[in-house]
């Protein structure tokens, strides 16, 4: 799905007219509506269908899970369906704030009294949802909304499961969620049910009653992990002298790294049905005692590191961390089109909507100068593997331009493409550039002279993404048909589609090794060959939305792949389970741009107003 749906004054079944977005959600984007039969306005949750998209699933899930639950306390669904080519869930229209606005506001936390009314609320309708054996697993403040009289509703079943189902769209062994709220069995990729939700509940009562989760988001992934698995959380009152001490006990109880332990709903409600605070704190009672280790991890010296097997969903030879360092900002009406770091990692180019090139140093956040091309977006941005030169296209005409990037001047402009460049890439040695454009034209140029060597017609159809091999033997494209390696041999040039693939291809690359040649786009999924046969295809399936890049670690062991929702993916390279996922942020409306330094240790992500620069370490488990 795109950043930004053209669907102003689209009638729905010629009923539901959309009038202005009011947002973008994981799942798609949110309308503001008018049902012109009853003359009422409403929200519609619209998302593009794209064949083999294993999201169009979870939005059918979605629609089908709210429409089963009638409660005043969980957003009512009106009717859903599908218009060629989007699907829609239109639902009752909610006034007010969500309740991570709402802490926005008070940053030292709620009253006392609030956080029991609107906790109480909350549990009333997590515990109908639970009846019927849903379970939300996404529990967090943006998905609690607070209406007039400080009435709540748990939005957002995007991820919600049947706790009963033989079978759910997600995997298991699957981590996702929003880490800062997820349950010790979430991190661990195990089984899902109504406990969760209420360990969530209790992270989010923490944060109301304190300003902040018991365990800070902003810090390494891997860290966080082992915080909600081992670790015992801070009491409240730590932070916030004077919160009852009962309520406290509530929240502790919440905590519990063991299921078991943690209250019901029921139990819970009932500790927290007096009008000022609980009396007693919510007990349960284990089904049988509590192994040595959670007993350790609540109540003595931390752990011993969790190894591979009990932490990802896989053993593996490497662990990815991440860790938020700064945000670029970026006028909102420019955006970010595309991006690249030079080699050595000390300069990041943007490319934005107006045709121009910001150059950034990403380890002080200082703008070091601006390249100005035609106006229209600038779709490509690429470093030579020498530094020497950055190349960028898609501007308002059909040229290539080769900057020198340490004075900003114009080396040379490659012209005589038939149709837009919307891919560029340099051969390992930075002496041939090869540019793709939209009539499916390949075109090779001498790097130095801007001569041109070659031109292959129609491969791929509109040419997308381009990669050498590390060698630089092997040109690889994807595009509107599909991928197609390209070699250059004593009788001249031979290109060959590689089988598997039957939707148009965004990103290539290949691993460090040259081994291995992977691929993603439209169909949600990443396609891996033997780069040198072009032989023995596999498929990983299970993203979340089209895939935008795709990066090996500099080791080869782990596959990095982003999608247009913001979303990270981290997967073992040989065998595409999935390790780890780093969310995105939707109401940044991402643009679907990513860049990776060629030492893996820095990530940027590109919204429509600024950057996000993460920190990346892979280390040795």
């Amino acid at each position: 799905m795109s950043s930004g749906m053209r669907l102003a004054g689209v009638a729905l079944r010629d009923r539901y007219v959309l009038r202005r977005r009011l947002g973008r959600g994981g799942m798609g984007e949110v309308w503001l509506g008018l049902d012109s039969e009853l003359g009422r306005e409403v929200a519609v949750k619209v998302m593009l269908a794209l064949p083999g998209d294993g999201s169009v699933r979870r939005f059918r899930r979605e629609a089908d899970t709210l429409a089963g639950l009638q409660h005043p306390g969980i957003t009512v669904v009106h009717d859903a369906g599908r218009h060629e080519p989007y699907h829609f869930i239109v639902m009752e229209l909610l006034r007010g704030h969500d309740l991570a606005h709402v802490l926005a506001g008070h940053p030292g936390g709620l009253p006392h009294l609030r956080v029991l009314d609107l906790t109480r609320q909350t549990v009333d309708a997590l515990a109908a949802a639970h009846r019927h054996g849903i379970v939300h697993r996404d529990v967090k403040p943006a998905n609690l909304f607070v209406q007039a009289g400080d009435r709540v509703k748990v939005c957002d079943f995007g991820i919600a499961r049947n706790a009963e189902a033989s079978g759910t769209v997600t995997a298991t062994g699957l981590v996702i969620g929003t880490p800062a709220y997820m349950s010790p069995e979430q991190w661990e990729g195990k089984e899902t049910d109504a406990r969760t939700d209420l360990y969530a509940l209790g992270v989010v009562m923490f944060e109301l009653l304190t300003g902040q989760p018991p365990f800070p988001a902003a810090q390494p992934f891997y860290a966080l992990m082992r915080q909600h698995v081992e670790q015992a959380p801070p009491r409240p009152g730590t932070l916030r002298p004077g919160i009852p001490r009962d309520l406290e006990e509530v929240v502790m109880a919440l905590l519990a790294k063991d299921p078991r332990r943690r209250p019901d709903s029921r139990t819970l409600a009932a500790a927290l049905a007096a009008p000022t605070a609980p009396h007693a704190a919510p007990t349960v009672t284990a089904e049988r005692p509590a192994p040595a280790p959670e007993t350790r991890r609540d109540h003595g010296p931390p752990s011993p590191p969790p190894t591979a097997a009990s932490t990802w969903a896989e053993p593996g030879p490497t662990a990815p961390t991440y860790v938020l360092r700064r945000t670029l900002k970026v006028k909102p009406h420019r955006g970010v089109s595309g991006m690249t770091f030079s080699p050595d990692g000390r300069v990041l180019a943007v490319g934005d909507r107006e045709g121009g090139v910001r150059l950034w140093d990403p380890h002080t956040g200082t703008r070091l100068r601006r390249l100005t091309g035609p106006v229209g977006w600038v779709r490509a941005v690429v470093f030579s593997p020498d530094g020497s030169t950055l190349a960028t296209a898609g501007g308002g005409d059909k040229v290539v331009r080769c900057w020198d990037p340490h004075t900003g001047t114009l080396r040379r402009q490659l012209t005589g493409h038939t149709g837009w460049v919307r891919s560029v890439a340099f051969s390992p040695d930075s002496r041939t550039i090869a540019t793709g454009d939209t009539d499916g034209s390949l075109h090779i140029w001498d790097a130095h002279t801007g001569g041109k060597r070659f031109t292959l017609g129609d491969p791929v159809g509109s040419v997308l993404a381009l990669a050498f091999s590390p060698d630089g033997s092997t040109l690889a494209a994807g595009g509107y048909r599909g991928v197609a390696r390209v070699e250059r041999t004593r009788s001249g040039n031979r290109s060959r589609r590689l089988g598997g693939v039957t939707s148009s291809v965004a990103a290539v690359a290949f691993s460090p090794d040259g081994r291995s040649l992977a691929a993603g786009g439209a169909d949600a999924s990443v396609h891996v060959w033997d780069a040198r046969t072009g032989g023995r295809h596999h498929r990983f399936t299970g993203y979340t939305a089209p895939l935008a890049h795709l990066a090996f670690s500099p080791d080869g062991h782990l596959l990095m792949a982003g999608d247009t929702h913001a979303n990270l993916h981290i997967r073992n390279a040989r065998t595409g389970k999935q390790l780890l996922i780093l969310p995105g942020q939707p109401e940044l409306e991402h643009m679907g741009r990513m860049a990776l330094t060629p030492d893996g240790r820095l990530l940027a992500v590109g919204f429509r107003d600024r950057v996000q620069l993460w920190s990346v370490h892979v280390r040795a488990l």
